[in-house]
C-alpha cells in the first residue's frame, strides 16, 4: 500500500507474513544490506518504536566496533543511556549479552534504568517522556484513546489554542491528508478559510495524487475535514476534544490554552505553574499540543520544578527532545527557563 499510494521506497527487515523470529542481530544485519538501496532520510518504524529504536542504536554500534571513520560513535554505555533517556528499558540479560557480542565489549552489568512511571508508557507508543512522571504528545486522535488509557495516563492536559482568543476565532489549523501545514486557518491573505474547497484544492502538497490515497471511496485527493483529530469545518475545535473526553469517561481531562502564534514566556508558564505541579504530585500527567513542541517547554518546566532540577537539565533536556532550546535558537523561550529556573547549575545534575 505504502509503494503504490505514496510512491515512497518501503522494504521490511522483519517479513511478519512469513511469521519470521525477532532476532535483534539479524535484523542489523538485515538493516545493513538494505541502507546502500536505500533514499535518505530514512524512517524505520515498528509497531511501538521499541524494536525499531534498538535495531538503529545496534547498527550503529556495530558500525563503530567495524569503522574507525564512522562519526556516529556509539558504545555498550552509551546505547544504554540513550534508551534510558528514551524511556526504553533494554536491561535484561538477553539484551545485555546481544549488545555485548555486537560491541565486543563486556556486558553492561548496571546499565541505567528509565526513570519513569508509567512503566507502561508506550503502550501508547506516541508520547515523549520528559522526567519520571512527565510525558508529552501530539495531537491525541479519538482512535487512540483506549491506548493511552491501557499505557496508565490518568490525566490529559491540553495546551492547543480554544475556539476564540480576546474575543476573536482562534482555531488552529487540523491535520488533513495531501493539504499543506502552516498556510493559515482564516486565510489572512487570500480571505478564504483552509478548509474551503478552493484553498484545500490550492494548498495541495501533490495534486496528482489519487483519490484512494485518501481512502478507498473517497471523491477527492485530499482531505476536508479531520474529525479523528476533532476537526470541524474551520479547523481544531476544542470543544469537540473537551465532549469526547467526557463521552470515554475513563480519562481525566484538562485545557490549559497557550496560544501558538504568541510567545513562550515566563508569565504563560507561572499561569498554569500550581496546577501543573498540584496534578504532578498525584501521578503521571500526559500533556499534548498539536505537535509536542508547546507541551515540550511546558513540561520540562514541570518536570524541572517538581524534581528539583536545573536550567543546564532543562537545555539537554529539550536537546534530546528535538526542542534545541538555546539562547542562540530560541532566546524567547531560553529567558523564559532562565526566568523560571534561574542560573546556578549544578555539574552532577545528570540524571
Amino acid at each position: 500500500m505504502i509503494k503504490t499510494t505514496s510512491n515512497l521506497q518501503f522494504e521490511a527487515i522483519l517479513d511478519t507474513e512469513q511469521h519470521e523470529n525477532w532476532s535483534p542481530k539479524e535484523a542489523v544485519d538485515k538493516l545493513e544490506q538494505m541502507l546502500p538501496t536505500l533514499n535518505k532520510p530514512i524512517l524505520i518504524f515498528s509497531q511501538t518504536s521499541r524494536s525499531a529504536a534498538f535495531v538503529v542504536l545496534l547498527y550503529l554500534a556495530k558500525r563503530t566496533k567495524e569503522d574507525p571513520n564512522f562519526e556516529a560513535r556509539i558504545n555498550s554505555a552509551r546505547l544504554f543511556k540513550i534508551t534510558a533517556t528514551m524511556g526504553m528499558d533494554f536491561t535484561s540479560d538477553y539484551y545485555k549479552q546481544i549488545v555485548s557480542e555486537v560491541t565486543g565489549e563486556p556486558k553492561l552489568e548496571k546499565p541505567p534504568v528509565p526513570n519513569i512511571e508509567p512503566k507502561s508508557w508506550i503502550e501508547y507508543w506516541l508520547a515523549h517522556p520528559v522526567y519520571k512522571n512527565w510525558f508529552t504528545a501530539g495531537q491525541i486522535t479519538k482512535p487512540v484513546f483506549p491506548s493511552v488509557e491501557s499505557a496508565g495516563f490518568p490525566v490529559v492536559v491540553n495546551v492547543r489554542s480554544g475556539k476564540t482568543y480576546n474575543g476573536n476565532p482562534n482555531q488552529e489549523e487540523v491535520t488533513l491528508v495531501n493539504v499543506r501545514e502552516n498556510t493559515g486557518t482564516y486565510g489572512k491573505e487570500v480571505k478564504k478559510l483552509r478548509q474551503s474547497k478552493d484553498r484545500l484544492e490550492d494548498t495541495r502538497i501533490d495534486p496528482l495524487k489519487p483519490k484512494r490515497y485518501v481512502s478507498e471511496n473517497s471523491d477527492r485527493n485530499y482531505e476536508s475535514r479531520n474529525e479523528n483529530d476533532f476537526g470541524d469545518d474551520i479547523g481544531y475545535n476544542e470543544e469537540k476534544e473537551r465532549e469526547y473526553f467526557t463521552e470515554y469517561g475513563k480519562l481525566q481531562y484538562l485545557h490549559l490554552p497557550i496560544v501558538s502564534a504568541a510567545p513562550f514566556t515566563k508569565d504563560v508558564y507561572e499561569t498554569y505553574r500550581d496546577r501543573l505541579l498540584e496534578l504532578g504530585s498525584k501521578g503521571p500527567v500526559l500533556v499534548h499540543c498539536a505537535k509536542a513542541r508547546r507541551a515540550g517547554f511546558l513540561t520540562i518546566l514541570a518536570a524541572a520544578q517538581q524534581h528539583n532540577k536545573d536550567l543546564a537539565w532543562a537545555l539537554r533536556r529539550s536537546r534530546e527532545l528535538g526542542y534545541g532550546v538555546s539562547e542562540e535558537t530560541n532566546p524567547v523561550v531560553y529567558e523564559t527557563f532562565v526566568g523560571v529556573l534561574g542560573t546556578d547549575c549544578s555539574d552532577g545534575d545528570r540524571d
